[in-house]
C-alpha cells in the first residue's frame, strides 16, 4: 500500500496533474506511521473482537435490581430481581413460533458481567420445550453454569414513550 501511495506521489510530482503534492504525501505518511505502530505491537494477539472492544469499549450497564437469598432442604438460592427499566434481551422464535430460543448470549453476558457473575457459553431454548410444562414458558436454564443451575426468567416489557414492547429479563436465579 505504501508502494502504491509512493508511486502515486512520484507520478503526481512529475506529471503535475494534481495541484497539490500534499494529498499523496499525507497518505504515504499515514500509512508509514500505521506500519510503524503495528510493527511495535504484537499483532498476533489481536483479533477483530479484541480490536472492536479496544476501539469501542463497552458502556457500563446500569441495572436496577435487588438480591434475595434463601434455602430449601438441600439447595441454596440467590435471586436477582430487576425493576424498571428491565434489561433488554433478544430472542429468536422456534420454528413453530410457540417458544423462544435465547441464541444471542452477548446481551445476557453483559448483564451477568454487570452483576459480577460468570458468563454463559452457549444459548438455550425455553425450558418449556424440554419439560413440556406451560409453567416453564418464560424460563431459560443452564445446568452447566459454573456456580450451579442458572435460571433466567423473561418478561414482556413496554416502553411507554416509544410505544414499543420488547423482551426483557425479570429475574435471574442461581441454585447452588
Amino acid at each position: 500500500m505504501a508502494f502504491i501511495c509512493s508511486v502515486w506521489a512520484i507520478r503526481t510530482l512529475f506529471t503535475r496533474e494534481g495541484k497539490s503534492l500534499f494529498t499523496p504525501l499525507f497518505f504515504v505518511l499515514i500509512f508509514v506511521a500505521g506500519s510503524i505502530v503495528l510493527d511495535m505491537h504484537n499483532i498476533s494477539q489481536y483479533n477483530l473482537l479484541n480490536l472492536k472492544q479496544k476501539l469501542f469499549p463497552e458502556k457500563p450497564l446500569l441495572l436496577n435490581y435487588e438480591i434475595q437469598e434463601w434455602k430449601s432442604d438441600f439447595t441454596r438460592y440467590r435471586s436477582y430481581t430487576f425493576s424498571h427499566p428491565r434489561p433488554k434481551i433478544t430472542l429468536k422464535p422456534t420454528d413453530g413460533g410457540k417458544y423462544f430460543i435465547l441464541e444471542d448470549i452477548d446481551q445476557l453476558n453483559a448483564i451477568l458481567r454487570a452483576l459480577k457473575l460468570p458468563e454463559v457459553t452457549h444459548g438455550t431454548p425455553e425450558l418449556a420445550t424440554i419439560t413440556g410444562s406451560t409453567l416453564d414458558v418464560t424460563k431459560f436454564q443452564w445446568k452447566d453454569y459454573p456456580l450451579g443451575t442458572l435460571t433466567v426468567i423473561r418478561d414482556l416489557c413496554r416502553d411507554r414513550q416509544a410505544l414499543t414492547s420488547y423482551h426483557c429479563l425479570s429475574r435471574i436465579i442461581i441454585a447452588y
